[in-house]
């Protein structure tokens, strides 16, 4: 029997950085793609898992009490053995 695993994410301290998306791509020898658009942020609303992308980081900004606010969401293939730094495996 092969053994589960899940990852645990601290979204709380997530800055939209990017750069687990970079260390994946490197780890695993991932070609990035020509970016199709001009971001601000590395972290796009947009921004979707592919083939040579199995890590990435979603921007949503939505309003709270009458203020903006931005939240980071990491998405991942789930299949990665050694995982970045800010994940525990279970």
């Amino acid at each position: 029997m092969t053994s589960k695993m899940g990852a645990l994410v601290d979204i709380t301290r997530c800055i939209g950085c990017g750069s687990c998306e970079v260390a994946c791509s490197l780890y695993n020898g991932l070609k990035p793609e020509q970016k199709q658009e001009s971001k601000t942020a590395p972290a796009s609303e947009n921004v979707e898992l592919a083939v040579n992308q199995w890590t990435v980081v979603q921007s949503h900004k939505f309003e709270k009490n009458g203020e903006q606010i931005r939240r980071f969401v990491k998405r991942q293939c789930f299949h990665c053995q050694e995982p970045g730094s800010g994940l525990t495996y279970y």
